[in-house]
């Protein structure tokens, strides 16, 4: 199922600010990929979603048709057949190539200790050196600064590390300064400018995490930031981010369908939800990617089933951005401002000198 998402309003002028919503539609093109969770999802050449993990690689152009493609993922053979059996890794993308660390391989039940790019439908292992993530499972990847980044999860036991990529020299490196977060697993990772923001996960003893953490890139440094108005403990959720603000989705044990989202260029950092219309049901495990000026959520396992699903929604952000919804005071004002103008515009009858003078200007 593929679903294609637009903004819009409630019809009429709407009494407050909150009734500016956004709204979930579906619709279905091409052959989509099979239900799956725990699976990994980023975007490629700005415009194409591409699905990894959990038995598939399959890509869709997100504008204009939204279809899914036939084309299948190229190598050698064994690369392609890991990756296909490959659950519970971490992926992330530059724009054009995706990485692809750790995970557990659902029928060979080993640990992918190797770094795996995929570009141009072609994937081939990538030569590394140093202290890589191993076989990490449940653990979180973001690109920022022109390096790949990759934060908890579990190999023997849970673990707070951060490594990074030199994706020139091919080096893997622990790193990072300051208080780092507690150890986890299930979380997000995001990239927001040059920082990374870590939310939620479970602990080691399964409890759900609320925390937010950043990493600064370039002073190499954890800072921990409080924003009020939290979501909920949550793990197994997804998150992506646009224009500067972070969204979150879903997640377990938490069992709404809400998008939490948060600016952080605002002066006062606050969570806040956005009103949606038809919202895709509760569920965990599903991805969040942003394909032109779509946020697209796939998969995933909706609580009320427990059965994995293949359903896609979109939502589209590019006609309005959170910080720029107009107070209420602003849309009658302007409303007002309006009908002045028309009534202004009936009382003029414009003479055929006016009309030349106009035309002339538009000339020049």
């Amino acid at each position: 199922t593929v679903s294609v998402l637009y903004w819009g309003m409630a019809s009429g002028s709407p009494a407050s600010p909150d009734e500016l919503i956004y709204t979930w539609t579906q619709l279905c093109y091409g052959e989509a990929p099979s239900a799956r969770q725990q699976h990994q999802s980023s975007t490629i050449g700005g415009n194409k979603l591409a699905v990894v993990g959990s038995g598939v690689y399959r890509t869709m152009e997100v504008d204009p048709s939204a279809t899914w493609s036939d084309k299948r993922l190229c190598g050698s053979e064994g690369d392609v057949r890991l990756l296909a059996d490959l659950t519970q890794h971490c992926c992330c993308s530059d724009g054009d190539t995706l990485y692809l660390m750790g995970g557990w391989g659902a029928q060979s039940q080993k640990r992918n200790h190797d770094t795996y790019v995929i570009k141009d439908d072609t994937v081939e292992k990538k030569e590394t050196t140093g202290t890589s993530p191993g076989g990490v499972t449940f653990s979180a990847a973001a690109w920022c600064s022109g390096s790949v980044y990759v934060f908890g999860g579990c190999t023997t036991e849970v673990t707070n590390k951060l490594w990074v990529l030199n994706e020139g020299t091919g080096v893997w490196s622990a790193t990072g300064a300051g208080t780092a977060p507690s150890k986890r697993s299930s979380h997000t990772m995001t990239t927001v400018g040059d920082k990374l923001l870590v939310f939620g996960g479970k602990d080691q003893e399964e409890d759900a995490l609320d925390d937010l953490l950043c990493f600064e890139a370039p002073i190499s440094t954890w800072v921990r930031i409080d924003p009020s108005n939290k979501p909920g403990p949550r793990y197994g959720h997804t998150a992506t981010a646009h224009k500067g603000l972070l969204y979150i989705f879903g997640g377990l044990p938490t069992a709404d369908s809400s998008v939490y989202t948060l600016d952080l260029a605002a002066d006062q950092l606050i969570w806040s939800t956005i009103t949606t219309n038809a919202a895709p049901s509760p569920r965990s495990y599903c991805s969040f990617s942003v394909a032109g000026n779509k946020l697209c959520l796939f998969g995933g396992t909706p609580h009320a089933t427990g059965t994995p699903t293949n359903e896609l929604f979109m939502l589209d952000v590019a006609s309005n951005e959170l910080s720029d919804i107009p107070e209420i005071d602003e849309i009658m004002s302007g409303e007002e401002e309006e009908e002045e103008e028309e009534e202004k515009q009936e009382a003029e009858e414009p003479t055929p000198t006016n009309i030349l003078q106009e035309e002339g200007e538009t000339k020049e």
